[in-house]
């Protein structure tokens, strides 16, 4: 069967048993006999179908409204040869019906047979395959099950052949190894005879599925026949572990019950988001399996522990089938997915809220789970971004945006989270004492810092997982106070306050307040030139598995160096431990080749060469976040010595995170010129400019940045500056000397000329700042010099005069001859020396530095 009819499993209402069609009541209910000879089913399917839809069932997934058996005249049309609809059950026929249910934004489903009659002695499809399939076709149905103990090829290749997309599920009662090969004809297959509601046919068709799991995909699924929730005497605790274990062994779920009939507690059961969402995962079709929880755990049948993927995580479903209540427990790291290290948050699924506190990968989980019950639970890695980042967290308010930061201390890694107005259930950004605002041109933004830890420690307390339900977060200016922020006379009223309140269960809400200072030292990563720039992207897990590769070593002193060279069709990656052996030489430890296939977008301007320090790229927790958000990763880079930059972006959030790049000894860029155009890049043309790339020392992630004047690009810019600020004018970090013989000074490290931003991208508030402009005075001062440094902000030049000078191989065998015979000259002896150094101004003693045929390549007269 063409797969895409398949791709997700079904949800359905199956309208009647086998042997009859009607309003859901099963055979065994008084009225069977009543309802298989009542006229007009098709009104109470119709009825069916509109109670489907007002009790939320369709809004949570459900969309197949399903015919069973007995729904046909007991003989085909004699001139046409045709099925018939029964005239008294159906006066206005199926295909109307099928409309009147497709309006409702649902689809139809109806029963056949592979043998010259149905179980109840109706018309089968067995030598009428084709005209059978046309049919179903003109009438809009979208859904066949189709009983057989016959060959059910003729109809899988009629049904094929239509124009319209119709599931086919071959229900022939797990005979004949039927998930050995269902899957080439079929969607779905029953894997034994009829369900009941019972305890022993629940664990019994667990067993057998468990037992051929490897045949669920995303197009084919084992058949555990339909729910059983609502009938019989099944205890709710046993109609929990029913409806669970469908949906993390990805079994079609049929609700097969009178919809009426279902109290409050069912339909909350059928209706569970979080379990639907297992079920229906669009990234991840495979079912969960069984796991051994510990090592000492015994086997039962069915198993008791069952693990499984998702896009949202590794989820656990934990089935009690002991008569008593039973204590449960597994080991994290046994959990196939979840690995041998890293804090773990634990979701249950079935109340919707996050357990308290968070869980190693060597820790063990228990729970206490009621007989027959079961437990369901989502876990994810536990995740302080911001704390990893940096102590303070600035926050920035906008009409339409919020945005969190922060920067390590020594500006080598810096990240931003910005959530867009609609993430939020209300979210407005107005004065004291205003309606919401709704006018993005007249609010005001607000901007404010405090330290990270006390704002993860309210959100990250115990009781917060719990109990809360809502939370709440407003800023008090100093000085006024909300209208329901009463003063206090013991705090200093003109501090500006962050309110945290949290609204918990049973009504009561707790306030926490936080100082909010003002702004005045922010931080921001410059924007990477567009013109040399590289891009791909990956999936965190992919990224996961490579650096995997490269295990850091216990002790500080163990930190490698990972290089990246980026090439036409593939990837070199290798580590250079920093820490050196008794011969002082640094250690490779381990080299990877990989295709740049493995790559979802590998776009390389270049062939170019980066690094970075595997501690400080495992601590800042980007790949974890990203995979917690099941979102990819984007990286751009533009040379070895600019900051690599990784961006994850979500339906209404933003992620960016930049790190500095490491000095790359020998390492070789080359330039546009070559043409070099990526396997799986899309061919752009390029002007032949050529770029001066010099070994130059790597730049901060971030660079100070005036909070008044700080300007966020519009989301309608290209990502390339998008996420970003200009650094100052002119050349930070960079010593200016003033030479004064004939030898030309060398140009600068390249530094990429930011583009000019409107007048309107200007007025949109950024990140958030950090002053570090000179007074008009002190500019003066540097101007007279005439040292070509009034381009340097107060930083920049603090750095120059504390002698912060960029870091040069000193190499006296490629210096000048003259020059190495100045350094081994006679020196004075020790008694003529001054006590203090003075320095000779007599150039003509010492020789140039630079060669006259090398003009362009710069070399320190002294390391430091």
């Amino acid at each position: 069967m063409p797969p895409g009819y398949g791709y997700v499993i079904r949800l359905n209402i199956d309208t009647g048993d086998k042997f009859h069609v009607g309003g859901g009541q099963r055979t065994d209910d008084p009225t069977f006999k009543a309802d298989r000879k009542a006229s007009s089913i098709g009104a109470k399917i119709l009825a069916a179908a509109n109670q489907f839809v007002s009790l939320g069932l369709k809004d949570v997934g459900y969309e197949y409204v399903n015919i069973d058996d007995c729904w046909s005249s007991m003989a085909r049309d004699s001139a046409t040869k045709k099925i018939v609809p029964d005239p008294t059950k159906f006066p206005n026929g199926i295909a109307s019906l099928a409309t009147q249910i497709h309006a409702l934004g649902l689809k139809i489903g109806i029963y056949g047979d592979a043998g010259t009659a149905t179980c109840a002695g109706f018309p089968g499809s067995l030598g009428t395959e084709a005209l059978d399939a046309a049919t179903f076709n003109d009438w809009g149905i979208d859904y066949l099950k189709y009983a057989s103990m016959n060959s059910v090829n003729g109809l899988s290749a009629a049904l094929a052949a239509q124009p319209r997309p119709i599931q086919f599920e071959i229900c022939d009662w797990g005979a004949a190894n039927v998930w050995d090969w269902g899957a080439k004809v079929g969607h779905s297959w029953r894997m034994s005879g009829d369900s009941s509601a019972t305890w022993s046919y629940i664990t019994s068709i667990i067993t057998t599925n468990v037992a051929h799991l490897s045949a669920t995909t995303f197009y084919s699924h084992n058949d555990m026949d339909m729910m059983e929730i609502g009938n019989g005497a099944l205890t709710i605790a046993e109609q929990r572990t029913h409806f669970a274990a469908w949906a993390f062994l990805k079994s079609p779920i049929l609700l097969g019950t009178d919809l009426s009939r279902l109290n409050s507690t069912q339909l909350a059961i059928v209706k569970n988001k979080e379990l639907l969402a297992f079920h229906q995962d669009a990234t991840i079709g495979t079912a969960a399996a069984p796991f051994k929880a510990t090592s000492s755990a015994p086997t039962t049948s069915p198993p008791e522990y069952y693990s499984g993927a998702s896009s949202k995580g590794t989820h656990v479903l934990i089935i009690n089938t002991a008569s008593s209540t039973a204590t449960k427990t597994f080991t994290l790291s046994n959990v196939p997915g979840l690995g041998t290290s890293g804090t773990w948050k634990v979701h249950d699924m079935w109340t919707g809220t996050d357990l308290s506190g968070t869980y190693a990968a060597s820790a063990s989980f228990s729970v206490s789970v009621a007989a027959h019950d079961s437990v369901a639970y989502l876990l994810t890695k536990a995740l302080t971004c911001l704390s990893k980042y940096g102590d303070e967290l600035s926050m920035h308010a906008m009409a339409d945006s919020l945005s969190l930061s922060a920067t390590n201390s020594s500006k080598s890694a810096y990240c931003r989270f910005k959530y867009e107005r609609l993430f939020f259930s209300k979210y407005s950004v107005s004065a004291p004492g205003e309606a919401w605002a709704n006018d993005f041109e007249q609010a005001a933004d607000v901007t404010g810092q405090l330290l990270t830890k006390s704002l993860l420690s309210i959100l990250k307390h115990r009781t917060v997982e719990k109990a809360v339900e809502r939370c709440e977060m407003s800023i008090v200016d100093g000085g006024v106070a909300g209208e329901d922020e009463p003063s206090r006379d013991n705090q200093d009223e003109l501090e500006t306050r962050l309110i945290v309140r949290l609204h918990c269960q049973h009504g009561v809400i707790k306030t926490h307040r936080l100082i909010l200072l003002a702004p005045t030292s922010l931080m921001a990563p410059g924007i990477p030139e567009a013109i040399n720039e590289s891009s791909l992207t990956i999936g965190p897990r992919a990224l996961k598995d490579m650096i995997e590769h490269f295990p850091l070593a216990r002790g500080v002193k163990s930190d490698p160096q990972l290089i990246w060279s980026f090439g036409d069709a593939e990837v070199e990656l290798r580590s250079l431990e920093s820490s050196l052996d008794a011969k002082g030489k640094a250690q490779l430890a381990t080299e990877l080749t990989i295709s740049a296939e493995e790559f979802d977008v590998y776009n390389i301007f270049a062939p170019t060469t980066i690094a970075f320090h595997l501690r400080e790229f495992n601590q800042q927790a980007t790949i974890a976040y990203a995979d917690s958000m099941s979102l990819s990763i984007d990286l751009r880079f533009t040379d070895p010595a600019a900051p690599l930059f990784m961006d994850v972006e979500g339906d209404s959030s933003e992620s960016l995170f930049v790190i500095s790049t490491s000095q790359v000894h020998g390492a070789v860029t080359c330039t546009p010129s070559q043409k070099f155009v990526a396997p799986n890049a899309k061919k752009r043309g390029r002007e032949e400019t050529p770029l001066e790339l010099n070994n130059k020392k790597p730049m901060k992630a971030v660079h100070r940045i005036d909070a008044r004047t700080t300007s966020m690009p519009p989301s309608s810019m290209p990502r390339s500056a998008s996420h970003a600020l200009p650094a100052s004018q002119g050349f930070s970090n960079v010593p200016h000397i003033h030479r004064t013989s004939n030898d030309a000074m060398p140009p600068p490290p390249f530094v990429p000329q930011h583009p000019q931003k409107s007048q309107k991208a200007q007025q949109e508030p950024l990140f958030l700042p950090s002053s570090s402009q000179l007074s008009a005075a002190d500019e003066e001062v540097l101007r007279s010099t005439g040292l070509g440094i009034e381009t340097m902000d107060a930083d920049e030049l603090a750095e120059l005069l504390d002698g912060e000078g960029e870091e040069v191989a000193f190499d006296f065998a490629s210096q000048d001859p003259n020059y190495q015979n100045f350094l081994e000259r006679p020196l004075a002896s020790d008694q003529q020396r001054p006590e203090s150094f003075e320095l000779e101004d007599d150039a003509a003693e010492i020789p140039p530095t630079q060669n006259s045929e090398d003009a362009k390549m710069f070399r320190a007269l002294f390391e430091d």
